[in-house]
């Protein structure tokens, strides 16, 4: 019989404050009604998407013996915000749809189970960890969230990816890590309410000599429905620059870590100032809440001679994807001007990587323009470290939180939804969390509204 999750301490922690309403079977978990259930599971724009009967389609086949509810999950509203006009139609409608929601969510490469099956899923059984399987799971998932914009990771099955988000109703577009890498980026938006301002553009980071990451960068013109203070709904445009990114893992490289962060964070600085639109900078940044790394996003500076490369990133132990970095990873060359030098005492010991950490500064300090930014559930309170989510990722190797959702300019988080509670997840025999019946993925989406203000 499985155990239950060494975790299950962070429980309580993790949900406290919670607003209540979920999705998936949240509301019959925690007492709600199946009505609010429904309402919330429709989520921004599902009348305007027309999915609704899919929607509940997919609830109820969750219910067969067969296959299992979603793990499940609620939204936690921001209390630090005034309420904005007309809020008491959107609250008890349920549909949060005059803001804008993001999803960013790591679906787990089909390439990359097999390959690390024996380190991080050794007692997961075939039909949970099969690709068909998982993503008609994430489909679910993604349906019932109904997000405006989604920006994935870990894709590489775009095709299959591809046609079922066409069938209800979004583009998308997807990139592949380069070096042979079997999966990439993809991100995704409802056509019916969402227009690209531009075509996506791809940085490859191997152009940089900085590894084989990618980053997607796109601004979207987003049509919602701006609730009036007489509760008649009135049609509002809103602008949105999204980057979306797959931070290198390999926790020995806080430098590469630190220069590929920087350098999608000066593109979209440079995207969000021409097209005058605030930005969202979302995906898996394999960093630990409260790391320099961190720090260096939500701040915009990092002095590389005060921390060891090792430390940057803080403590992320081993991830499916890119674990054979840890040891044949040979550094470059160093240059030598006095600050470099203690750079170099510190471990930063890549010429490349160093040089783009800091651009054309002469005193060894990192710095991005778009600073200061802010998580978006830091920002409503998800009551792990540094109020980040307690988790959004578990493993054989893992449990902790390494995806992030960030903001800047006039973006505010109204709302996020949370992990799911770690009472819910059972350790294989062989020390197995994720994926699982129940979820098809060893991270959960970052779900969050935005508002402008």
């Amino acid at each position: 019989m499985a155990d239950d999750i060494d975790v299950a301490q962070h429980a309580q922690q993790q949900h406290a404050g919670a607003s209540g309403v979920g999705v998936s079977a949240v509301s019959r978990a925690q007492g709600g009604s199946s009505q609010d259930a429904g309402r919330v599971a429709q989520a921004p724009g599902w009348g305007r998407h027309g999915q609704r009967g899919n929607s509940q389609h997919h609830r109820r086949r969750s219910n067969h013996n067969d296959v299992p509810p979603l793990l499940a999950r609620s939204f936690k509203v921001n209390r630090h915000l005034p309420a904005p006009a007309g809020s008491s139609h959107s609250q008890r409608s349920g549909i949060a749809s005059s803001f804008v929601r993001v999803m960013s969510w790591n679906l787990l490469a089909d390439a990359l189970v097999g390959e690390h099956r024996r380190e991080l899923y050794p007692d997961i059984p075939n039909h949970v960890l099969d690709g068909k399987r998982r993503l008609e799971r994430s489909m679910e998932h993604i349906q019932e969230c109904a997000p405006h914009i989604a920006c994935f990771q870990e894709v590489d099955n775009f095709v299959a990816l591809h046609a079922h988000l066409v069938r209800i109703g979004y583009a998308c577009v997807h990139v592949q890590r380069t070096g042979g890498k079997p999966d990439g980026l993809a991100i995704a938006w409802h056509e019916r309410s969402v227009n690209p301002v531009e075509p996506v553009a791809h940085l490859r980071l191997r152009d940089l000599n900085l590894r084989d990451n990618v980053a997607q960068l796109c601004c979207f013109d987003v049509d919602v429905d701006i609730d009036k203070a007489d509760h008649e709904s009135s049609p509002q445009r809103r602008r949105i620059c999204v980057a979306n990114m797959h931070v290198l893992f390999n926790p020995k490289r806080g430098d590469v870590k630190l220069a590929q962060v920087k350098v999608v964070c000066d593109a979209l600085t440079a995207l969000s100032s021409r097209l005058e639109a605030p930005a969202c900078l979302a995906g898996d940044f394999n960093i630990s809440p409260g790391s320099p790394l961190h720090e260096f996003v939500i701040g915009g500076v990092l002095d590389v001679t005060s921390v060891q490369r090792k430390h940057v990133a803080g403590r992320i132990e081993n991830h499916a994807s890119e674990m054979e970095e840890f040891e044949n990873d040979l550094p470059s060359r160093a240059t030598h001007e006095p600050w470099t030098a203690v750079a170099v005492r510190n471990g930063w010991d890549d010429a490349h990587a160093l040089a783009h950490a800091v651009g054309g500064a002469d005193d060894g300090v990192a710095r991005h323009a778009l600073a200061p930014m802010r998580s978006a559930y830091a920002e409503v309170g998800a009551n792990g470290m540094a109020g980040e989510p307690v988790w959004t990722s578990a493993h054989r190797r893992f449990f902790g939180t390494c995806d992030y959702v960030f903001l800047s300019g006039s973006l505010v988080a109204r709302r996020v939804l949370l992990p799911p509670d770690p009472r819910q997840l059972r350790r294989g025999a062989r020390g197995s969390l994720l994926p699982s019946r129940g979820w098809p993925s060893d991270h959960v989406s970052l779900v969050v509204d935005l508002d402008f203000v």
